[in-house]
This record gives structure tokens, C-alpha cells and sequence, in this order.
């Protein structure tokens, strides 16, 4: 994933929309990551993959039964799930 200061994304944002359209961007402010700009084709990938967890959340709440466990923490858990299948290596 590129990077880029939030400086350089003010004064250089056509380069840094061309850069988005082949890769995310993440975008730092005083050293620290604040945002990520990505193409649309990439935002409606993760949005979708978003619903399919979602789903997969509601259909195993569904067969289990009543849970205990909060909605929220039934996302996160398949949110570090998909992570970990899409980056093996760990470097969410």
C-alpha cells in the first residue's frame, strides 16, 4: 500500500487520485494514519465483502440459536477473520 502526508495529498490529490485508482493510499498527518483513499471498484469490493460478513454473521447467529455474545463482537471476530485469510503474513 502507498503512502502519502496529508501535505502532499492536499498540494499533489490528481496524483494521489491516479494512485488510488491502482492501489489504496493511506494518507498521515503528523505521523500518524488518518485516512485511506481508495478507487470506487475497491470501496464496492469492501462493501460488499462487509454485507457477505454480515450475512454469514446473521446466518450463525441463526443456527446457533440465542447468543450471548454481542452482534458487534460476532463482526469484529469475522472482520480479524477475513483479515487474516486476505494477509497471512499478519500486516493488517
Amino acid at each position: 500500500m502507498k503512502e502519502m502526508s496529508s501535505t502532499d495529498a492536499k498540494t499533489r490529490f490528481g496524483a494521489l487520485i491516479d494512485m488510488a485508482q491502482r492501489e489504496p493510499v493511506t494518507i498521515h498527518k503528523k505521523g500518524r494514519a488518518v485516512a485511506v483513499m481508495l478507487s470506487m471498484q475497491d470501496f464496492a469490493e469492501h462493501e460488499a465483502m462487509k454485507l457477505t460478513l454480515l450475512q454469514q454473521a446473521i446466518d450463525a447467529g441463526i443456527a446457533s440459536g440465542v447468543s450471548d455474545r454481542a452482534f458487534e463482537d460476532i463482526i469484529a471476530e469475522a472482520e480479524v477473520d477475513t483479515i487474516r485469510e486476505d494477509d497471512p503474513a499478519g500486516h493488517a
